[in-house]
């Protein structure tokens, strides 16, 4: 395995690519660096320019693509664009915020063979996960996807990120994913927001003692 990365690497070519299909997003994250104004929205790649985009990555030798954005199955076009990844060879991983995964997508996911579905996990206290998100119910649909997903035999990986405002929940949060044996990550890294009043005012970075605690 080693030695594979090692000749793409000198090779000089990328096994992996991350790609944004969309800024639009029905959640309104609090931490959020992505700007989701109308004029950023109509900068939305068309159908025709994703499809280009990723038989050109298939051509330079690319095995791993994880797609995501703002909110990927807001795309009318999200199941043609990764029938046409499956086609083309790619190993597809999906970062998603879990509110559209229904009967019907899961069903559509294991069809396709997707490697991953990736789903953003704040906190375990619904209040703390709903505020985080900016929508009422966010937590509840995002456990329903869970739920799905493990019925379905999808694989799938929880993500949060540690901040301010969720950090009084962590410690439960680390305990509600270890006892389900769910696969999950958490960082403290945010991103500089497009807005800067926006990021004075939430102002969600934790102190420098609290990460050492956790």
């Amino acid at each position: 395995k080693n030695e594979f990365f090692r000749k793409l690497a000198g090779n000089k070519i990328p096994s992996s690519c991350h790609f944004e299909l969309t800024y639009l997003c029905n959640y309104k994250c609090i931490h959020c660096y992505q700007d989701h104004s109308e004029a950023k929205v109509g900068k939305t790649l068309a159908t025709e320019d994703v499809l280009r985009i990723l038989c050109l990555l298939a051509e330079e030798g690319v095995l791993f693509i994880g797609f995501t954005g703002g909110e990927i199955f807001l795309r009318k076009d999200i199941f043609q664009i990764l029938e046409y990844a499956r086609t083309l060879g790619f190993i597809v991983k999906l970062q998603t915020n879990g509110s559209f995964i229904d009967e019907r997508v899961t069903h559509e996911l294991n069809r396709l063979g997707i490697n991953k579905v990736v789903l953003s996990f704040y906190s375990t206290d619904e209040k703390v996960f709903d505020m985080i998100t900016g929508i009422k119910g966010a937590f509840r649909q995002t456990l329903r996807a869970i739920d799905l997903l493990r019925e379905h035999r999808i694989p799938f990986h929880l993500v949060g990120t540690l901040m301010r405002h969720n950090y009084e929940s962590f410690f439960d949060t680390v305990k509600f994913v270890r006892n389900n044996r769910y696969s999950f990550s958490w960082g403290n890294l945010l991103l500089p927001l497009s807005d800067e009043n926006k990021a004075r005012k939430i102002n969600a970075n934790l102190s420098s003692r609290r990460l050492l605690n956790t």
